[in-house]
């Protein structure tokens, strides 16, 4: 996350959008709740365009929510979260500043970094970063269609299986991201390793993917653009070029 506070020293020049909206919702006290709401009565006026108003019955709402989200239902809500936290919040969309607010609230110890008031700065972010964490058990233990499948193209398929990766029925790779994945090299490397990269990596670069993809991009801010040219590049590098050795 592109923090307020860090936004004029890592970001070379706060989007002058962002800076316009923040004068008009500076001190704004609604809840960090406001977009969670925003997201649910979206979805809820959308299942009632599509059963024409008519009136909800429990099992219908579970049926509706365990079916796949449509591109264009969902890439524009997510987009959406940017103007929704800005205009309601005053604040700016991230998930990796949390690694800095949770280690500001359970083990500061001396560090300047960490010397800060993280209730005022961080907790909504906390509270975020909850939410959707139990929006995804929600999603995969009670509104999850037994009928869904990862969609995954025959030659992604085909190349995976050369790799190694023949269990293909989950999110992430079981042979590699699991507890008896754990214990092997490769999953070392890509659980521990890689782990370890992405939170130096977002952090030393003043956001993740959702700050600086989604937020950053949105307020114009030319360092996300390169953040995130740097993130698709180093996607590739990871795929064609380290994968093969690891694996």
């Amino acid at each position: 996350m592109v923090e307020r506070n860090l936004a004029k020293v890592e970001v070379a020049g706060s989007s002058p959008v962002f800076r316009s909206i923040a004068r008009r919702t500076d001190g704004a006290k609604a809840p960090p709740v406001t977009v969670g709401a925003v997201f649910f009565c979206t979805r809820f006026l959308l299942f009632l365009r599509l059963h024409d108003g008519h009136p909800c019955h429990g099992i219908a709402m579970i049926d509706f929510l365990s079916q796949p989200w449509p591109w264009y239902i969902a890439g524009p809500l997510i987009g959406l979260v940017v103007p929704a936290l800005l205009l309601f919040d005053g604040k700016q969309f991230g998930i990796s500043s949390n690694l800095r607010h949770i280690c500001a609230a359970t083990i500061p110890g001396r560090l300047g970094f960490f010397q800060y008031d993280w209730r005022r700065e961080g907790l909504w972010n906390i509270v975020f970063v909850v939410g959707v964490a139990v929006g995804g058990f929600i999603g995969m233990q009670v509104l999850a269609s037994p009928e869904a499948t990862i969609a995954i193209s025959e030659r992604t398929s085909t190349a995976l299986r050369g790799l190694g990766i023949v269990d293909q029925t989950g999110f992430v790779p079981a042979e590699l991201i699991s507890w008896n994945g754990l214990l092997s090299g490769p999953g070392l490397i890509m659980v521990v390793v890689g782990g370890f990269l992405v939170g130096f990596g977002s952090r030393y670069a003043g956001g993740c993917t959702s700050g600086h993809a989604i937020s950053g991009l949105a307020n114009l801010q030319f360092a996300s653009l390169v953040a995130v040219i740097g993130f698709f590049a180093g996607g590739l590098v990871i795929t064609f070029l380290v994968l093969p050795l690891i694996l």
